[in-house]
């Protein structure tokens, strides 16, 4: 039982990260620090890891990636993209939730398709095709096809390219041995 002088005894999960002797604290503080930096960092991240970044330059790009690549993340990239189809279809509403570009989201349902097939597919994706995918539903403020004016045809070339991303191999180190 806790008591006032010892209030953590009894509870090893509730212990407080102790600092070593080298003066670094635990590993359950560090990884507190890693998930609060990438929280408010969210956006920049994904930008980074939808322009290339290397996934694993940082923890905090590490924990986005795979916050990207899960499987409940893939499953609502799915279901938005469903929606957005399924909304794409409906008569003009006065009141629509998000104002698309149903010309260009017609344009691409193809490329949609392949993309929510992909999403639903068992087989791992990258975090740059999945941050792609994700900058171009979220990014309404921006320069969306989704959402705004563009090129015909642009929504239809971003989501095939983000649907290519998902299974592009991550850039691998050009250090070479050296013959002797």
């Amino acid at each position: 039982m806790p008591t006032m002088g010892q209030p953590y005894r009894g509870w090893p999960d509730q212990t407080p990260a102790q600092p070593r002797r080298d003066g670094a604290r635990g590993s359950h503080a560090r990884s507190l620090r890693v998930h609060l930096r990438a929280t408010v960092q969210r956006e920049k991240l994904t930008q980074a890891l939808a322009e290339g970044a290397d996934p694993n330059a940082s923890r905090e790009l590490a924990l986005r990636g795979q916050q990207l690549t899960g499987a409940r993340n893939r499953r609502m990239l799915a279901h938005s993209l469903r929606a957005l189809i399924t909304e794409t279809h409906r008569p003009r509403r006065m009141q629509a939730r998000a104002i698309i570009d149903r010309r260009a989201a017609l344009d691409a349902e193809g490329a949609i398709t392949e993309m929510i097939e992909r999403l639903d597919s068992p087989i791992g994706v990258q975090p740059q095709g999945m941050a792609l995918l994700t900058r171009i539903l979220t990014n309404a403020d921006g320069n969306s096809p989704l959402y705004n004016a563009s090129e015909p045809g642009t929504l239809r070339r971003m989501i095939r390219s983000a649907t290519a991303a998902l299974d592009a191999q991550p850039a691998r180190s050009h250090e070479f041995a050296l013959a002797t």
